[in-house]
């Protein structure tokens, strides 16, 4: 069991006692090496699932080999072959999806935002990704030119919580 007593707290906390019955990592990038962004990223989202044993993991990222595809599979990580931003269902509708997301575009982000929202899955989803909090409207408009009503309601709802920074 991993021992990130910090982590395991906020994201139980973030839960709010639902149970976590999905994780969804996209564009996680490449992970063959131990320089590679992704693999630290892999890292995490694979230790804090470990947690939560009865949860789904889902890994969405075309550019990732097939080598890297069939090493998740091995672990028993459902390989998305999907290019779209539609999460998976869930079939719990008291569970909650574990996303991760982090370093992607703000494009990617509106798809994801927006598809949850159609599902009414943003209140049983716990994002992790790169911080919007503190952003000042201007600054999130001149990011966003303004196209992205998913992203700006999820910016003004979102209750946001910060993770260790390990860079």
């Amino acid at each position: 069991m991993w021992q990130g007593a910090w982590t395991q707290r906020e994201l139980e906390r973030a839960l709010r006692g639902r149970p976590l019955t999905q994780v969804l990592i996209l564009g996680n990038g490449n992970f063959d090496g131990p320089l590679e962004p992704g693999a630290v990223q892999l890292t995490l989202a694979l230790r804090m699932a470990e947690s939560f044993p009865s949860a789904s993991v889902h890994f969405q990222d075309p550019q990732c080999s097939a080598v890297e595809c069939a090493w998740l599979e091995e672990k028993g990580v459902r390989v998305r072959r999907q290019t779209d931003m539609q999460p998976p269902e869930m079939n719990d509708e008291s569970g909650c999806r574990l996303v991760f997301f982090v370093h992607n575009p703000h494009g990617l982000m509106e798809k994801l935002l927006s598809s949850e929202w159609k599902s009414g899955g943003t209140a049983r989803t716990v994002l992790v990704c790169n911080d919007y909090g503190g952003w000042t409207e201007e600054e999130f408009e001149g990011a966003i030119d303004g196209r992205m009503p998913a992203s700006r309601e999820f910016v003004g709802k979102a209750k946001v919580g910060c993770m260790l920074d390990v860079a």
